[in-house]
């Protein structure tokens, strides 16, 4: 299962429409490499995100444990972070990671009681805090939707 952040132009759709054999994959390969710069920034900062399920940036970062392990694997040595991989095709841009703890980090596991099969008692299950890393911030939305119009606004030879 892939974890993806997709960007998908409303006003690339609909300029696409109206342009004969519109094809928009220039554009969303530069798109998608705003996209992973976004996101590999997100990991620098320890990062930058509005809230848990939002793919907007803001000033939340993500909290640290006492178990930096599942940090250390997210960020600047590999992991996660040197999972993720730009994408794009005629008219979508998008980031994506096929490690398998991506969603887990991304939006966080549950919490809770759990019973042991082998004590038949209740125990504390051990959760994953959501660590939001698929966000993109509002200033590299705004440098894709410039970066899109002015692809789609330039003279046509």
């Amino acid at each position: 299962m892939r974890t993806q952040l997709v960007f998908t132009s409303k006003e690339a759709r609909m300029a696409l429409a109206q342009l004969a054999n519109g094809d928009l994959s220039r554009p969303m390969r530069a798109i998608a490499l705003i996209l992973q710069g976004s996101v590999r920034k997100n990991f620098s900062e320890g990062g930058r995100y509005d809230r848990a399920g939002s793919v907007f940036g803001g000033a939340n970062k993500w909290k640290v444990t006492k178990n930096p392990t599942p940090l250390v694997r997210m960020g600047m040595r590999g992991g996660l972070m040197g999972s993720i991989t730009p994408r794009s095709d005629t008219d979508t841009a998008y980031v994506s990671s096929d490690k398998p703890y991506a969603a887990r980090q991304n939006f966080g596991a549950a919490v809770g009681a759990r019973s042991s099969l082998l004590t038949h008692k209740t125990k504390k299950a051990g959760g994953t805090p959501a660590r939001p890393w698929a966000v993109i911030q509002t200033e590299d939305l705004e440098d894709a939707k410039d970066l899109l119009r002015a692809w789609l606004l330039r003279p046509v030879r």
